[in-house]
């Protein structure tokens, strides 16, 4: 097999398992964290505010929706009591959001189930993960490039 062919099967390879470990996570984290009366997109903004402080438009692009649909997330999330508006010193009109109080508890609550889910899935992890890791975010990164 030609170098470069090689290279694509590789690649397609690695896509399609990617591909079907998300589904397989999808359907696992609904019924770990079903009882928690949130929804995937709702669960996914508490997890990227975990990190760190967002504004609408970088969560949209985090989860591939519009600003619009981020929005009415957003909403949701804030009449709920799990995040709160900030003020964003880069710009006036537009707050940052972060996780109240009541949000960091339940995304402690779910960190705890998967992090037991993990431990009995998984075991024991090495370096390789870390490797692993970095070449999927290597990867994620030159895909956020793609211009649309």
């Amino acid at each position: 097999m030609k170098n470069r062919k090689k290279k694509w099967v590789n690649l397609s390879i690695l896509i399609d398992e990617v591909n079907r470990l998300y589904y397989r996570m999808q359907f696992v984290e609904e019924r770990t964290q079903a009882f928690e009366n949130l929804d995937s997109a709702e669960r996914s903004i508490l997890f990227f505010l975990a990190s760190d402080d967002a504004t609408i438009p970088e969560l949209a692009f985090m989860r591939n929706v519009s600003r619009q649909r981020m929005h009415q997330i957003t909403s949701k999330l804030q009449k709920k009591k799990l995040i709160e508006a900030t003020y964003n010193p880069q710009h006036s009109t537009s707050s940052k959001f972060k996780l109240s109080l009541v949000g960091k508890k339940i995304l402690l609550r779910m960190l705890q189930r998967e992090k037991k889910l993990y431990k009995n899935l998984i075991p024991s992890t090495d370096d390789r993960f870390i490797l692993i890791a970095k070449k999927l975010k290597e990867i994620r990164q030159l895909f956020e490039k793609v211009p649309f």
